[in-house]
């Protein structure tokens, strides 16, 4: 689908201004692979949940470890809410 094609460029174009975001990986389906830095993919999820928003931890994952989220592509609102967490969350590990 279009727009999800869409925001997923949205959310990657934005991902990259965050500090805590070391990489983005490509993906073709509605949700993003990121791997952190400066915060642990526990300690995001506890602050991301505090805050009223959900990540997917990837350490469970074959060749991930806690430096690895995922994050659901959804719609423009939705997804400039997660945004908004990230960029608050990331102040705190600058």
């Amino acid at each position: 689908l279009k727009w999800i094609s869409d925001e997923r460029k949205f959310m990657k174009s934005q991902l990259n201004k965050i500090s805590i975001i070391d990489k983005i990986y490509d993906t073709y389906a509605n949700f993003i692979l990121c791997k952190l830095k400066s915060v642990d993919s526990r300690t995001l999820y506890d602050e991301c949940m505090e805050n009223g928003a959900l990540i997917r931890k990837c350490n469970n994952y074959r060749g991930l470890d806690n430096n690895y989220i995922r994050l659901a592509v959804k719609d423009r609102e939705k997804n400039q809410q997660m945004l908004d967490i990230l960029r608050r969350i990331s102040i705190n590990y600058s």
